[in-house]
């Protein structure tokens, strides 16, 4: 099996009471940890800031929130993510929350390497109207070289705070408004209190999304 790239979402440095853990050891992709610690999938971690914060100190939350927000629209992460998945051991990507948000922005500034043939956007903060000029993705897409699944729920809590922060809809509420062949999906979030990472926290449920088309 070719290797699987992860790319995590925002605040996995924090922690946050008994609520939340910091999990920069596995991006909160915890469903499929023995593939991370067996080589099979690798963590691409671009941001690694850590904070704690009591259960009422929730403007830590949303000052790491925006600097790592910043941290994606600066090109140079852009060009390391290019680089890690221009190695040619990777065909599929699979990301989370902000993740898929950076996943964007480096398709954006760079295009998406030829070996790349899978692309699974989980709750993904990126915006729902997606604008992909000029990067040929639209013809891999078309002619089904690239398969790229994108799966939205529009009760995940964290990313209706994103539509109130950044006032537009992320497709992992709604799923992409385009005309692109992604692939939407709606997959509803259940079975944990972080319902946000529950998609990626459990082994049965990221094995029925994603891992059953690729391994």
């Amino acid at each position: 099996m070719a290797k699987i790239l992860l790319i995590h979402g925002s605040t996995v440095g924090l922690e946050y009471s008994f609520f939340k853990k910091k999990d920069l050891r596995y991006g909160y992709f915890r469903g499929i940890r023995d593939l991370i610690d067996s080589g099979q999938a690798d963590l691409f971690v671009w941001a690694d800031r850590q904070d704690k914060a009591k259960t009422w100190e929730l403007h830590k939350i949303l000052k790491m929130y925006n600097q790592e927000r910043a941290d994606i629209n600066n090109s140079k992460h852009s060009y390391k993510l290019y680089q890690k998945l221009s190695d040619p051991q990777y065909n599929t990507i699979i990301t989370h929350s902000m993740g898929g948000e950076l996943l964007v922005k480096m398709i954006q500034d760079c295009g998406l390497p030829q070996n790349i043939e899978n692309i699974y956007t989980l709750a993904s903060d990126a915006p729902a109207n997606l604008v992909l000029d000029d990067t040929g993705l639209s013809q891999r897409l078309s002619d089904q070289t690239l398969s790229w699944c994108n799966y939205h729920c529009i009760w995940d809590g964290a990313l209706l705070t994103s539509l109130v922060l950044n006032l537009r809809y992320s497709a992992g509420l709604t799923g992409y408004m385009t005309d692109l062949n992604i692939q939407n999906q709606f997959y509803p979030l259940r079975g944990s209190l972080d319902l946000h990472t529950s998609i990626i926290a459990s082994p049965k449920e990221i094995n029925k999304i994603c891992l059953r088309h690729i391994t």
